[in-house]
């Protein structure tokens, strides 16, 4: 994976993660190209940082939770990172996880919100941590933008 420009989309309803006003992450059909919009920088090893690129602010978990459900947000003060995993040799879609949770115990994902069922194919749906399932509202695709934006 290279540094750059990306639109992050979810497998599932192929909706993108998409930035609010209020520092949420969300998921939906972006009208505003900048919205969507995140800047991948390589931090060490297999740990990346994600900056919004309009606020440049960096995406991540709410208060370095590891709780259940917690939400993905946008922090200026925040130096989180993220692994991108490859869901298989075969394909271009990624499970992230945090780094703040240790390797040994990886069991927390990042996740589009589905309750009810079907509620992640749904523009507004939240993103946020959850126990790992490897179901399609937990695998995401890069979609590289250009620089020149």
């Amino acid at each position: 994976m290279t540094d750059g420009f990306y639109q992050i989309e979810n497998v599932f309803r192929h909706k993108l993660l998409i930035a609010r006003k209020n520092n949420g992450v969300y998921v939906g059909d972006s009208k505003q190209l900048g919205q969507s919009i995140f800047r991948i920088e390589h931090v060490q090893h297999r740990e990346y940082r994600l900056r919004h690129n309009q606020s440049n602010k960096i995406l991540c978990i709410y208060q370095q939770s590891l709780n259940l459900e917690a939400p993905l947000a946008l922090d200026s003060h925040s130096d989180q990172t993220l692994i991108f995993e490859r869901v298989d040799y075969n394909t271009i879609e990624y499970y992230i996880w945090p780094t703040h949770q240790r390797s040994t115990r990886r069991n927390k994902a990042l996740d589009v919100h589905n309750d009810p069922p079907s509620h992640a194919g749904q523009n507004g749906s939240p993103v946020q941590l959850y126990d790992f399932h490897g179901g399609p509202n937990q695998r995401f695709r890069l979609i590289a933008v250009d620089e020149n934006i």
